[in-house]
């Protein structure tokens, strides 16, 4: 109700070309869609309100708030970008919003650039990139001492150095990053935490952790109405049901393809497309080549469309094995 109600006086706002209120509602509306994974609202929602700061000249004033609104607009708009399969215009977005962070020496809104950026790239399997970003996310807002937010990008440091083959380095950020997030109070990403403290778990070879952070991510996620952490941990606890010893090969699938659906509802294309290459994986290491095939095949073409060159090589390695 109150987001129905922020989203008609938005609408309100827009008609009567009040800028103020257009930027006070965009920014506490992009704030509830991306934890609940409403990207595609953020895409249709930001441009205008962008546009209006652009063509105003008013793209570095604060607006009575903590950081330039227009920073924290692009970053939102230019990780969903990414997140539903458009990176080249979200790369440009999410560099518009570094330079008006670093233009404006907001460390507030470096730390979120940065932060966001970390996001963008981590999708895309560029994770040298994100690794940057995401260290100079902690060391903005280690400045600022906003605690907890530099604890969320600790945890995504922590997938990053797990994904460039040091999970224990990994481990050991995420760890501390989920400490601090706990005992600061807000739950708000602690999803987002737990779901990746499992990915990192997954790369030790640790399944038993890695399920156990995961079945907590997905507990709060349906709890707090985080759809794409909800999507993306059922895709996770579905791999790892297919690598459990015996695997659970049907109970896999199942979770896999219902992580898939959520995610498909909320048109996040490149966070939905890996479904498709650990689905030809667990279908590959059950013997059932045609599933795989046609899987794999799906994939395959996904990550070419969005140049998801990373995940594409992954693919192209599992069809070694066909």
């Amino acid at each position: 109700m109150a987001l129905e109600y922020s989203e008609d006086a938005f609408e309100m706002a827009k008609q009567n070309k009040d800028i103020n209120l257009m930027v006070l509602l965009a920014w506490s509306l992009c704030l509830a869609y991306l934890p609940t994974g409403l990207y595609r609202k953020i895409i249709d929602l930001v441009p205008d309100v962008v546009d209006l700061l652009e063509k105003t000249g008013k793209v570095s004033e604060l607006f009575s708030m903590p950081m330039p609104p227009y920073t924290v607009l692009c970053s939102y708009w230019g990780v969903s970008m990414g997140f539903c399969g458009d990176f080249d215009e979200g790369k440009i977005l999410l560099e518009k919003a570094l330079r008006n962070a670093s233009e404006a020496n907001s460390l507030f809104a470096l730390g979120l650039a940065e932060l966001l950026s970390g996001q963008f790239f981590a999708t895309r399997g560029n994770w040298e990139a994100s690794l940057g970003h995401f260290q100079n996310s902690i060391k903005y807002f280690d400045e600022t001492q906003w605690t907890w937010v530099a604890a969320i990008a600790r945890i995504f440091l922590g997938y990053a150095c797990s994904m460039l083959g040091d999970p224990e380095t990994g481990r050991k950020h995420a760890g501390k990053g989920i400490e601090i997030q706990r005992n600061s109070g807000v739950e708000i990403h602690l999803a987002v935490a737990n779901y990746l403290a499992g990915l990192i778990h997954m790369e030790l070879q640790d399944l038993k952790n890695a399920r156990s952070f995961t079945q907590e991510a997905l507990r709060l996620s349906e709890k707090n109405n985080e759809k794409a952490t909800q999507g993306r941990a059922w895709i996770s606890l579905g791999r790892i049901l297919g690598q459990e010893e015996p695997p659970q090969t049907h109970k896999a699938e199942e979770c896999i393809e219902k992580g898939m659906e959520i995610l498909q509802d909320l048109k996040a294309t490149a966070l939905y497309s890996p479904g498709y290459l650990y689905l030809g994986e667990l279908y590959l290491n059950a013997g059932e080549t045609e599933k795989a095939t046609k899987n794999l095949e799906k994939a395959e073409n996904m990550f070419k469309e969005m140049r998801m060159g990373y995940w594409l090589d992954k693919t192209q390695e599992v069809e070694k094995g066909l």
